[in-house]
Formats: structure tokens, C-alpha cells, sequence
């Protein structure tokens, strides 16, 4: 077959070729209209090896923290500081099902962990972003210090609380319609 054989074909059926493409287009849009909505909102801590004004016990305690805050990224995704956050907050829900509403990343060579939550509604997001910092923060005391006798050398920080997230980051809204909307 050649183009003007697929051309005249197009022609012939032009109403069938619209009503599918329109019936695409109807059928995409509802389902991104009944998805549920998703915010995320995102909050940090600082793994702080303690004040020093010796530049060599510094460099040692900036050494320790980056060592320490890869293994506090395994204990933001455990089931102990789940359950602290459901008790923090009043949640009725398992651990294991909010640890998948979170994420924990420590950026490289840094002393940060940010913690991202995931929820159906910007407050809920907030709330459970910063209830999860300082869940950390409690499990890293218990951690390092588990007789609370002494001054721990090693604890999280929160630094970042979450701020209200403004619109869902999921569905992503496509970039007509953002524009479209943005120009209204």
C-alpha cells in the first residue's frame, strides 16, 4: 500500500477515526478524574555528632554523623518508628502499610536525612512528614543513649519542618492543561 491508499482509506472512515480519538480522549480524562489524589510534603533532620571547638574532634564527629546517617536511613524505614509515628499521630493503620507512604533518602556525603510523606490530604501529609523526624529523633535517642544516663554524642536534629503542600503531586496534571489553567 502506498500513502494515497492509506490517505483515501482515512477519508472514507474520517467519522469512525474522530469518534475513536474523541472516545480516547473521554475515556483518559475520566480516569484521571476519579484517581485519588495524592500530596506529598517533605521534612529533614541532622545527624549532629555534638559541639566541639577542637577543628580535629570536628572533623571526627562531621566523619561519625556521615557514617551514622546511612545506617539512621534504615532505621526512618522500620517498623519501631512506624509504630511510634501511629501512636504519635492516632492512626489506626499497620506499620508496615505507612512505612509505604514515606520515603527517607540521605543525599551523599551529607549529614541530612529527608523524609517525604505521602497522604490523600495536604495536612495529613504535613503532619505525618514531621511526625516522622521526630520519631526518628526518638528512635535515635534510644539508639545511642538506651539507658538515657548520659549525653549522647550522636542525635537528630529536626531542621526542615514540612510546609503545606498546594496541589497534589499525583495524578500529574499534563502540561495543557496546566498551561491552560495557568492562562485563565
Amino acid at each position: 500500500m502506498e500513502l494515497t491508499d492509506y490517505l483515501r482509506i482515512a477519508r472514507a472512515y474520517w467519522r469512525g477515526i474522530v469518534a475513536f480519538v474523541l472516545l480516547g480522549v473521554a475515556v483518559a480524562a475520566g480516569v484521571s478524574l476519579v484517581q485519588p489524589k495524592v500530596y506529598q510534603a517533605d521534612a529533614s533532620g541532622f545527624v549532629s555528632a555534638g559541639e566541639s571547638s577542637n577543628p580535629g574532634e570536628a572533623s571526627v564527629g562531621d566523619s561519625l554523623a556521615k557514617s551514622r546517617a546511612t545506617s539512621y536511613v534504615d532505621l526512618a524505614r522500620s517498623r519501631a518508628t512506624a509504630q511510634d509515628v501511629i501512636q504519635a499521630l492516632g492512626l489506626d493503620v499497620q506499620p508496615a502499610g505507612l512505612i509505604g507512604r514515606i520515603s527517607v533518602n540521605q543525599p551523599l556525603d551529607t549529614v541530612l536525612i529527608k523524609i517525604s510523606a505521602r497522604a490523600a490530604t495536604p495536612r495529613d501529609a504535613q503532619q505525618l512528614a514531621d511526625a516522622w523526624v521526630a520519631a526518628l529523633k526518638r528512635q535515635v535517642d534510644a539508639v545511642e543513649n538506651p539507658s538515657g544516663d548520659r549525653t549522647q554524642s550522636l542525635r537528630i536534629v529536626p531542621i526542615e519542618s514540612a510546609a503545606l503542600p498546594t496541589a497534589p503531586s499525583r495524578p500529574t496534571p499534563s502540561a495543557t492543561s496546566r498551561s491552560a489553567s495557568s492562562s485563565a
